[in-house]
């Protein structure tokens, strides 16, 4: 989090191909024994978001 606070996540599924390159994880579970047992994995392509980025840029300040 914002913080820098981390806690461990059991998962069994396929970790996504761009996950270490990710801004940002979504992770989907239960939270239980001191542990997070994810369902689903999600990740935000960090190209992605640049290129929304640029374009919301564009059209807030005309260029």
């Amino acid at each position: 989090d914002a913080k820098g606070v981390e806690m461990k996540v059991m998962y069994n599924g396929s970790i996504p191909n761009n996950f270490e390159s990710a801004v940002s994880v979504v992770v989907t579970g239960q939270y239980k024994d001191g542990q997070f047992h994810a369902k689903d994995i999600l990740t935000k392509c960090p190209s992605k978001y640049e290129e929304e980025f640029e374009e919301q840029q564009v059209k807030t300040t005309g260029i």
